[in-house]
């Protein structure tokens, strides 16, 4: 079965997108990941059962770096 979006939820989203654009840009967000651990999670994804016994790498400290920190944690 296809559903698709009523025109009020078409427009509750894209508010959305609007407003969390502007969140990311107003606190100068950095939600890199480096490629190498794109990689890793990948490879990791592709096991069974991986959402829910699998550990993948996210980025903790979204707010600018210090100088000499990944913010990847230890």
């Amino acid at each position: 079965m296809e559903m698709q979006l009523t025109d009020f939820e078409n427009a509750a989203f894209t508010v959305f997108i609007v407003l969390l654009t502007r969140v990311i840009l107003t606190f100068d967000l950095n939600l890199y990941v480096p490629l190498s651990r794109v990689d890793a999670n990948m490879q990791r994804a592709h096991s069974r059962d991986a959402c829910a016994k699998g550990k993948f790498f996210f980025r903790r400290h979204m707010a600018p770096l210090e100088e000499g920190d990944d913010g990847f944690g230890i």
